[in-house]
């Protein structure tokens, strides 16, 4: 590949990456990441919502639960949260609190009260946020907190603390 030419009017010409090799690039990887997104399931069938903006915690907490079993759909914000738990029920929502524009307090505080499928649905707080203690979450009406970076055990705990209309297969 030529970029330019030298001083001496000959062209330069860059390395070529070995082959397979991909070339470096400046951007932070988050543009690779899956998008959001809806699990297919009927309308009503219940399932778990996962509320974050950050698409790997998503990645991670969608994997989790889905490999066990359970169904689960995304929103990558507040607003999206509140327009998907309007139409649609769910069984647990794992909601993290800080977020741009609405934050998980104010999209929890919204759900419990505009009548919707998902009003009374558990509300897991999914926070890095050590501000506040697990007794404060629960006041503001969070079922349980997950603390990050996101634990297997913490997600197992918040699944099986909820009772919902199909079992999932073992955590184990």
């Amino acid at each position: 590949m030529i970029l330019a030419s030298s001083e001496r009017g000959q062209p330069r010409r860059r390395a070529q990456p070995a082959a397979g090799a991909q070339e470096a690039s400046w951007r932070t990887g988050r543009e690779n990441l899956p998008k959001p997104h809806r699990a297919t399931r009927p309308r009503g069938a219940g399932g778990v919502l996962i509320v974050d903006d950050e698409p790997i915690n998503r990645l991670v907490l969608h994997a989790m639960l889905e490999e066990h079993g359970l169904r689960v759909a995304e929103a990558a914000s507040g607003e999206d949260a509140l327009q998907m738990l309007a139409a649609e029920r769910f069984d647990l929502i794992l909601l993290d609190v800080r977020m741009p524009g609405i934050d998980g307090i104010e999209v929890l505080a919204r759900l419990r009260r505009e009548t919707g499928p998902s009003q009374d649905a558990p509300v897991v707080a999914v926070t890095g946020d050590t501000s506040r203690t697990v007794e404060e979450y629960r006041s503001l009406g969070f079922a349980r907190v997950i603390a990050k970076p996101i634990s297997f055990a913490a997600v197992e705990a918040a699944v099986r603390s909820h009772p919902r209309p199909a079992e999932p297969r073992s955590f184990r």
